[in-house]
């Protein structure tokens, strides 16, 4: 399948140092299911 996603954290820390543990959550639980 085809992904795309987008996160937006507001008020918080810089770039992927934030954004990037969130998406890795999310698609690890996408990809077990």
């Amino acid at each position: 399948p085809t992904i795309a996603v987008a996160i937006l954290v507001e008020h918080s820390g810089h770039g992927g140092a934030v954004a990037a543990p969130i998406a890795k959550n999310m698609l690890s639980g996408y990809l077990k299911q």
